[in-house]
């Protein structure tokens, strides 16, 4: 599998290099320090996997350079690895479908858990089916290629008493997806109550408080459909994480309604398509690699494999079980289960899928306590 790193600075690129080729060994990596040099480099790959990309070069820019490539290959994972932090340089990179961001100087714990997740699996070739793919790939499987890892994440919310804001700003400040995301929720918090905005990321975990920005962090590290561009695939990832936040808001107006505690419920209600999300990202890697899936292709797929990679990411995660239990009961609620919070969460799945008119969206109302007057529909 071939790999180009672009870096105008060879120390860089060989720190580069070394933990490209520590982290897998198969890879056959190519080294450019020029535009001219890297669209050498470029035309000469048969099917690269990867491309590392530093902004400034000396006959050039990155940001062109990526532009010329996706002319013609507008699949291939694409890592910025530059010094340019600034809002506008993030946002026209990801116009031309980055798949990650990194800022100079990194730490190298980062690089490798972004490469983790843009490099495809060991042992996927053209050679095998999808159904070995997804095979392989669950036995391994330990996170999203979303922006942030969502373990951590769930490590961080289960000690969430003992954080601070300014341990939380130190902690993220680096994740520039993560601090726009915090700070576009901050100011509509704020702006509604004093009419001020908000300007750092310490200010903007202390307007929401520390327990809506891990649920904000956790929301975005479950979002995969950045890193999904492949047209087959992106819409429905997209469907999936829109349904999962639907249901964790629905599942936190329902849990308010009958008096129970809404945070489990709201948990619950994020992890409830993790699955269908996962197998997702891995069906693009595939793609990449192998060729195209019809729509019904992957609708099939989906539908076979999200429950087993689910339940293999949440348990990788540690997710207490009370909290699996409740993230899966928003597919399927046993003949007999009577526990109120289950209830909410069955309920507020079919109240987001519109069933709110069927006999057993009325009979799970009754049975939870709820009137018409009590739950806003969607």
């Amino acid at each position: 599998m071939q790999v180009l790193i672009v870096d105008d600075d060879p120390l860089m690129a060989e720190l580069l290099e070394t933990l490209l080729s520590g982290t897998r060994p198969d890879l056959h990596i190519r080294v450019a320090h020029s535009f001219q040099a890297a669209m050498s480099a470029w035309q000469s790959l048969t099917k690269p996997v990867l491309l590392l990309l530093d902004w400034s070069l000396p006959d050039g820019d990155g940001l062109t350079l990526l532009k010329t490539i996706r002319r013609h290959d507008q699949t291939v994972p694409v890592l910025i690895v530059s010094g340019r932090s600034d809002r506008e340089s993030v946002t026209a990179a990801a116009h031309y479908g980055v798949s990650g961001y990194i800022t100079k100087p990194f730490e190298p714990a980062l690089v490798r858990s972004r490469l983790d997740k843009l490099l495809p699996a060991p042992g996927v070739s053209a050679g095998r089916t999808v159904e070995e793919v997804l095979r392989e790939e669950l036995e391994h499987l330990t996170r999203l290629s979303g922006h942030t890892d969502s373990g951590s994440i769930l490590e961080l919310m289960a000690e969430a008493e003992k954080l601070s804001a300014d341990g939380l700003a130190r902690r993220w400040q680096r994740d520039l997806a993560l601090v726009a995301r915090l700070l576009d929720v901050a100011n509509g918090v704020s702006l509604r109550r004093s009419g001020e905005p908000v300007n750092n990321l310490r200010d903007a975990i202390t307007v929401m408080g520390v327990d809506h920005a891990l649920q904000q962090a956790l929301a975005l590290s479950l979002d995969a459909s950045a890193g999904i561009d492949i047209s087959v695939l992106s819409h429905r990832a997209r469907q999936f994480h829109g349904l999962s936040l639907a249901i964790a808001d629905k599942a936190s107006e329902l849990a308010r309604a009958m008096g129970l505690d809404e945070r489990p419920l709201y948990l619950a209600g994020l992890m409830s398509r993790v699955g269908e999300v996962a197998v997702l990202d891995v069906l693009q890697r595939h793609i990449q690699q192998c060729g195209e899936l019809t729509e019904q292709q992957v609708d099939r797929y989906v539908q076979a494999w999200a429950q087993e990679y689910g339940n293999r990411l949440k348990v990788s995660w540690k997710l207490p079980l009370a909290i699996r239990e409740l993230s899966g009961a928003t597919h399927f609620l046993p003949k007999g289960v009577a526990s109120r919070d289950k209830l909410a969460m069955r309920l507020a799945a079919m109240l987001v899928a519109g069933q709110e008119d069927t006999e057993e969206c009325q009979r799970l109302r009754r049975l939870a306590g709820l009137s018409e007057d009590k739950v806003d529909e969607p």
